[in-house]
Formats: structure tokens, C-alpha cells, sequence
């Protein structure tokens, strides 16, 4: 901010916003590929099956009890003028949240007999984990409001610094957890006391910055019409994500919810580099959208699917080829035998995922949020029938199929919603060819032998074939290149 004007968030302040991105976006890819390692390996793929169940359950309460407010603080912070009042904004909903979640644990604590059978059907000691569920909201969601604050002020050195923290000694719990031998239960625990006290640093350094913002309610009901509908349409986009686990678990059994949940945690890290531009392109082009910048919104939103590409592609064909290699290291012998026909299936979905995740940032940008339930409507519709007539056909490759199937609905979807109201300047010509380039090493690779030096060999030539011929084609221009190089050097320095 500056003379209580909003400022522009010209290009070098993006890039340097991304390069605080990409590291903490990094460390919790690899916090969540580490955890499945040390929870698969120490504790077995029963324990792993009841871990994903039980952040499965949390993901599907925990942004419907948000009300949908953290979006509204990644949507309004940018057009505030001043700290305080962002401040105002952010400890106002933080208190109605934490209200909410507070109150819904205690219910669900009082009422979880009943909750046996949805949250899984092998879990006895049902109040020990109804009550973890709910202490995991009350952090997850303290948590997700804190970093919504920072990244809305886009001050993603902050944000970023907080989730390296955070994933770090995340890593360092389980490992000590693991290690003595502590229970799942116990592990989970230790989750939701972990990200109470990250919170409570974010909350402590934004009171230092600041002093007491004071609350306010004034403009509580427009808030809600904001963000209501995208919490109650949450349901549904979880259905789309994270059904599988729940027909899995119904179908085939806790330890094939452990399998399927291990081989997706491995994909969602090409995600992750989406995560990296929307963690700084949404409160940007929030910003922009609010100046009436609707080219430079059109531009960066572009930019940021052919960038995705240009990254996740040749990872997921990498991944595809190098499958069974890749789970051996990372998982144990029970998910290899069965999960390496279902690595392609959800390594191409996250793909497709990702640049849904981009597109669809044009609905609490246009601030449409209704338009929630059109596209996670949609994508459920897709979804569980698929499920339901693939999985007890072909096991986990049908629930892997019914996921592409509702990201690829969704996605064209959300790529309507765009060309309509904002128009998109993709980079049609440098997509084909990074698609081309993809595949061309796809072909180099596929023949060499994938044991000991045949195993590095074949990724050197994959890499040196896409990048090459990217180059050479024009996928990747080399001005490219070198402009971005020298903005990250000078990002840097500022």
C-alpha cells in the first residue's frame, strides 16, 4: 500500500513473491511424500489407510466450517488500504471460525457413536478419533484463515516461512513419533497440537506488527454471501477428490485405501507446482481485477497454465515410466504390487487437476461463488457413478479413472466460465509444442533398460530430449529464459 492508494503488483514483485513460493510448496510436497514413507514404512499400510481416512474426513468438514471466510480473505484483503484494517478483517472472521469449530468439536465428540460407520467401518476406538477429527479442524482451520491472512496482504515471505516451519517439524514429529513406537491415533494428536502452535505464531507476529486491530461486523453478511456458497458447494468438490477413499474403504478395505491414498499423496506434488503461482497469482490478480486490469489478469492467468505445463507434463510421463522405481523407494512392497497400474491414471489426472485449479480462480475473482455449485455438481455427477461402476470392476484403476473423468469435466467447464468473462490469452502455439516435446521424450526414454546406470541414464535422456527440442521448437523460447533468470536475480535483491 502506499498513500492509501492500492498499488499495482507489477511483474518484478510477482516473481519475487514466487520465488519465496516455490520452497515452501516444495517442503510440503516433500513433507507429505516423507510422512507416507515413515508412516508406511514404520507403522504399516493399515495405519497409512486410517491416516488417510481420517485427513480425508477433515478435508471434507474443515473448509465447509471456514463458511468459506478464507477465501474471502484472499478476495478482499487486496482491495483494504491499510494493515489495520486488513488486520480488522482477518481477527474479526478468525473469531467466528474459531466459535464454529470450537463448538462443532465438542458436538461431534458428544455424537460419535453415530459417526462409526461414515468415518470408517474397522475403527473401534470411535470417540478417541471423533474427538481427534475434531481438534484437527479447530488447527487446520486456524491455520488455513493465518495463511490466508499473510498471503491476502501478499506477503508471501511470511506466509512461506510459516509453512516451512510448520512442515518441518511436522517431519521431525512423526519421525520421533514413529521411531518410539506411538500409535496412529497418538500421531494425529500430535498434528492438531502442531498446527495450534503455528498458528499461535502467525496470530502472535501479526499482533506485534499491527497492535489490536479491533473487530468489526459491519460488513458481515456481504462476507457471508461471498463466501457461503463456496463452503456449502465444498462437499460436492470434495465428493470429486476425495470420494475414492470412501468407496475404496467400502469396496476393497482400509489397507486399499492405503495403497490408492499413497500412490495420490506422490502425485499431488505435481499440484503443488500449480499451488506455487495461485499461492501468489490469486491475491494478485485480485488486486488487478479490482484496478480494472482485466488484460494483465488475462495474461498472468495464461502464463500460469503454460507454465504449469511446462513443469507437470514431463514429470507425470517421467513419473509413468519410472513408476515401479519410484515406489519402491518411497513406499512398501504391498502398494508396488498394486498400485504401479494406477500411477499413470492419477499422475495425468493431477495434471489436469492443476490447470483446473488455475481456471477455475475465475469464479471468486468475478465473484460468482454460486457458480461453486454448477462446477462441483458436475464433477460429483461424473464422479460416483464411474466410481461405482469401474471400482468393483477393475479395483483401484477405476476410482483412478472416475477422478480424470470429473477434473477433465470441471476443467472444460471452468475453461468456458473463462473465455466468457474475462477472455484468455493462453499461449496456445508453446503449449502444443511443450506437449510435443513431452512426448517426443516420452519416446527416447521408454526403451532403456530402468535398472542401476540404465535407470539414471534413461532420465538424463528424457530431460535432455524435452528441454532440447522444447528449446529448439520454440516451446521454451530462450528469451524466456534469460528474462526470467535475470527478474529471479534481481528479485532477489529486493
Amino acid at each position: 500500500m502506499s498513500n492509501g492508494k492500492i498499488e499495482n503488483p507489477g511483474g518484478l514483485r510477482v516473481i519475487r513473491n514466487l520465488f519465496f513460493a516455490g520452497p515452501a510448496l516444495t517442503v510440503r510436497g516433500a513433507q507429505a511424500a516423507i510422512i507416507v514413507i515413515l508412516i508406511t514404512k514404520g507403522l504399516g499400510t493399515q495405519s497409512y489407510g486410517t491416516w488417510v481416512q481420517v485427513i480425508a474426513t477433515v478435508s471434507l468438514l474443515g473448509p465447509t466450517l471456514t463458511l468459506g471466510l478464507e477465501r474471502v480473505l484472499t478476495r478482499y484483503l487486496p482491495e483494504l488500504f491499510n494493515a489495520k484494517a486488513q488486520a480488522k478483517l482477518f481477527l474479526s472472521l478468525l473469531i467466528v471460525v474459531l466459535a464454529l469449530n470450537v463448538s462443532f468439536a465438542l458436538v461431534l465428540y458428544l455424537v460419535s457413536p453415530f459417526f462409526a460407520s461414515f468415518i470408517a467401518a474397522d475403527v473401534s476406538k470411535v470417540p478417541v478419533i471423533a474427538g481427534l477429527i475434531g481438534f484437527t479442524l479447530v488447527g487446520i482451520n486456524t491455520n488455513t484463515l493465518v495463511s490466508e491472512f499473510y498471503r491476502g496482504q501478499l506477503r508471501i515471505r511470511a506466509h512461506a516461512f510459516l509453512w516451512i516451519g510448520r512442515d518441518i517439524g511436522w517431519i521431525a514429529i512423526v519421525f520421533l513419533l514413529v521411531s518410539n513406537d506411538f500409535s496412529i491415533e497418538q500421531i494425529v494428536l500430535a498434528f492438531s497440537v502442531w498446527l495450534v502452535f503455528v498458528s499461535s505464531i502467525g496470530l502472535m507476529g501479526m499482533l506485534v506488527t499491527v497492535g489490536w486491530p479491533g473487530i468489526s461486523y459491519d460488513n458481515l453478511k456481504e462476507h457471508l454471501r461471498y463466501g457461503l456458497p463456496i463452503a456449502f458447494a465444498h462437499p460436492l468438490g470434495w465428493l470429486s477428490k476425495f470420494g475414492s477413499f470412501y468407496f475404496i474403504s467400502i469396496i476393497l478395505g482400509t489397507a486399499a485405501v492405503g495403497v490408492y491414498g499413497s500412490i495420490r499423496t506422490i502425485s499431488e506434488s505435481l499440484v503443488l507446482i500449480s499451488g506455487v503461482m495461485l499461492l501468489v497469482l490469486s491475491p494478485t490478480m485480485a488486486r488487478l481485477y479490482s484496478m480494472g486490469e482485466i488484460e494483465q489478469v488475462r495474461r498472468y492467468m495464461g502464463l500460469a497454465v503454460y507454465g504449469f505445463v511446462t513443469f507437470s507434463l514431463p514429470l507425470a510421463i517421467l513419473g509413468t515410466i519410472y513408476a515401479e522405481q519410484l515406489l519402491r523407494v518411497v513406499t512398501n512392497e504391498e502398494i508396488i504390487n498394486e498400485g504401479v497400474s494406477v500411477v499413470p491414471y492419477l499422475f495425468f489426472g493431477m495434471v489436469i487437476l492443476g490447470i483446473y485449479g488455475i481456471l477455475s480462480e475465475v469464479i471468486p475473482l468475478t465473484k460468482r461463488t454460486w457458480r461453486h455449485f454448477v462446477i462441483t455438481g458436475t464433477m460429483s455427477l461424473v464422479q460416483v457413478p464411474v466410481n461405482l461402476l469401474l471400482l468393483p470392476a477393475i479395483g483401484l484403476r477405476g476410482s483412478a479413472i472416475a477422478e480424470v473423468a470429473a477434473y477433465s469435466v470441471g476443467t472444460i467447464v471452468c475453461l468456458f466460465w473463462c473465455w466468457k468473462n474475462l477472455g484468455l490469452n493462453l499461449e496456445k502455439t508453446k503449449l502444443i509444442k511443450v506437449i510435443f516435446s513431452s512426448f517426443l521424450a516420452l519416446l527416447s526414454a521408454y526403451w532403456i533398460p530402468r535398472e542401476g546406470a540404465g535407470l539414471l541414464l534413461g532420465v538424463f535422456v528424457f530431460g535432455l530430449t524435452y528441454l532440447g527440442s522444447a528449446v529448439l521448437i520454440g516451446g521454451i523460447p530462450p528469451r524466456l529464459i534469460k528474462s526470467y533468470a535475470i527478474a529471479m536475480v534481481r528479485a532477489t535483491k529486493i
